[in-house]
């Protein structure tokens, strides 16, 4: 045994002792693309660990071997360290080495999107374009930044010259013709976008809002609809196909949807828009739904829809009356309070509560609310003493300064109201009430018709469904003589608003004009049934026909 390892010994120096003898062969010469590998798994280790030297590293593999890769590297090295600047600098390289290449250009684009560099972006793809100018992705890009500098029109030209057309190329088009506003070009494009890609979400929810914005609600519902049918069942779905079937008034159908929800949020937003719309029963049904421990919105939306339903003061009283002080709406429902006790002609409750919301709050609508109350009562110049102490308070207030003008044309002091209502445009020039007001009362006085003409038409751009702007624009027209066109409108503002005595009268004085007596005697009537503040006038007229 111990010779054995003598051996062994002998052996190991033997071998030592030849290789000592031995010459080693020269160092390797390692490729570019070799040592360019090195350098790179050296950054990568160095990276990892959070050293500075890494970028060194990186330098070296580029100038071993240089690759528009590296450079894009390096752009994400600076990128995570969010040195904007310095990452910029090292892609601009790689793109004056490689002119052109598409991942460095792309790179690029992106961080000019970072620094909000919007204008850097636009460039930079453009001169890509004309040496690629086929490429989908860098034509789509710089669609999308036309779209959003708000060049539209040259946002539609890139995407005309993308041959291959897919849905999201179809979605920027339409979303181009909707801001230029060519709706109907748009809902074209955004169909054809789903037709192509049935998953393409985005694009169905703006089909779904176009055709609403269209008051095409049976066709918005197919659009939630079809949206729902594929999984897609969250409240915001769920609430828009109660929203429009309440308009479609399938009110059935609305309410199943309701049912599929627990949610409080989306309980409380479906009850509402079933109130919206005067639907009072659906309202209870949804409210019925939601468990306790009830929040304060549940007990002010229960209060109002037990007035609007039973007219029961006490009743919705005693329900706002459960919101507590240290409850966010609180101040709301201190106003619906005292409205609702002014509706219920308890005037004496609802100055108090009038009062107490004055002390309490720094909102102009108590103030408003007790103007009201004296201006209901006709006591006017109470409810001028009160306007003007609130616009002590809130002197720019164009509600204060309205709410003014009007008292003041109740007192009969019309230069002074229209002075007023002329504030008002001063402050908001597109205040429609205002606009109507003036050229209202311009044409009762038979004064400067044109301008007239011009205000109400101005503020029907603003609500051109709007019955009162309708009668007042009837009125212009018939003062210029123009019984016909008076007449036109004057139905349109009758189907609007089917109650106003104001309105009916002027309806039997067109009708009248155009000796349509059995018209105009409907318009009296119907004046007189509404409860016209000018009964010995109107019941003349009447007898005049009668006659």
């Amino acid at each position: 045994m111990f010779k054995k390892i003598v051996l062994i010994i002998f052996l190991i120096f033997f071998t030592y002792s030849c290789s000592l003898k031995r010459e080693y062969p020269k160092p390797i010469q390692y490729t570019p693309k070799a040592l360019s590998y090195y350098y790179y798994f050296r950054f990568l280790e160095l990276d990892r660990k959070g050293k500075k030297e890494a970028i060194e590293a990186l330098k070296k593999a580029i100038e071993a071997y240089p690759d528009p890769y590296l450079y894009i590297e390096g752009g994400r090295f600076y990128l995570r360290k969010r040195k904007l600047k310095e990452a910029e600098n090292f892609v601009r390289k790689g793109l004056q080495k490689f002119p052109g290449e598409r991942r460095l250009t792309f790179f690029l684009y992106r961080l000019y999107l970072i620094k909000d560099q919007k204008n850097n972006a636009l460039a930079l793809l453009k001169v890509y374009l004309k040496k690629h100018p086929k490429d989908k992705k860098a034509l789509e890009n710089l669609a999308v930044l036309y779209f959003e500098t708000k060049q539209y029109n040259k946002a539609v030209k890139i995407l005309n010259k993308i041959s291959q057309k897919d849905a999201t190329v179809y979605y920027l088009l339409a979303k181009c013709y909707i801001k230029l506003k060519k709706p109907e070009r748009g809902i074209f494009y955004l169909k054809k976008a789903v037709q192509l890609n049935s998953d393409f979400l985005r694009a169905w929810a703006e089909l779904g809002y176009q055709l609403e914005l269209k008051n095409d609600y049976a066709g918005a519902e197919e659009v939630y609809y079809t949206l729902y049918k594929k999984g897609i069942k969250n409240d915001e779905i769920l609430l828009k196909l109660v929203e429009l079937n309440i308009k479609l008034n399938n009110l059935e159908k609305a309410f199943s949807f309701v049912k599929e929800s627990k949610n409080f949020e989306f309980l409380f937003k479906s009850a509402f828009l079933f109130v919206h719309d005067n639907f009072y029963n659906y309202a209870e049904k949804v409210l019925n739904l939601i468990s306790p421990p009830y929040p304060p919105r549940f007990f002010y939306l229960k209060a109002y829809l037990v007035y609007k339903k039973e007219k029961n003061t006490q009743k919705s009283i005693s329900l706002l009356k459960k919101i507590p002080k240290t409850s966010s709406i609180y101040k709301e429902a201190l106003i619906l309070m005292g409205h609702i006790y002014f509706e219920s002609k308890v005037f004496d409750k609802a100055i108090k509560i009038a009062k107490q919301g004055q002390k309490e709050f720094s909102d102009q609508e108590f103030w408003i609310l007790e103007e009201q109350v004296w201006y209901f009562k006709k006591d006017y110049k109470k409810a001028l003493e009160v306007i003007n102490k609130a616009l002590k308070r809130f002197p720019e207030s164009t509600d204060l300064l309205y709410q003014k003008g009007m008292i003041l044309y109740k007192m009969k002091e019309i230069d002074k109201s229209i002075k007023i209502m002329e504030e008002v445009l001063k402050l908001d020039p597109d205040n429609a009430d205002a606009l109507n007001f003036i050229g209202y009362t311009l044409a009762e006085m038979g004064k400067d018709l044109k301008r007239a003409l011009n205000l109400i038409n101005k503020a029907l751009k603003k609500e051109p469904d709007n019955g009162y702007y309708l009668d007042s624009l009837a009125w212009v027209y018939f003062k210029m003589g123009d019984i016909e066109k008076a007449w036109e409108l004057i139905k349109k503002a009758i189907n609007a608003v089917k109650d106003d005595p104001i309105i009916w009268e002027h309806y039997g004085d067109i009708a009248f004009s155009l000796k349509n007596f059995q018209e105009a005697e409907k318009g009296y009537k119907n004046a007189l049934k509404f409860k016209t503040e000018t009964p010995k006038i109107v019941e003349k007229k009447l007898q005049r026909l009668l006659k």
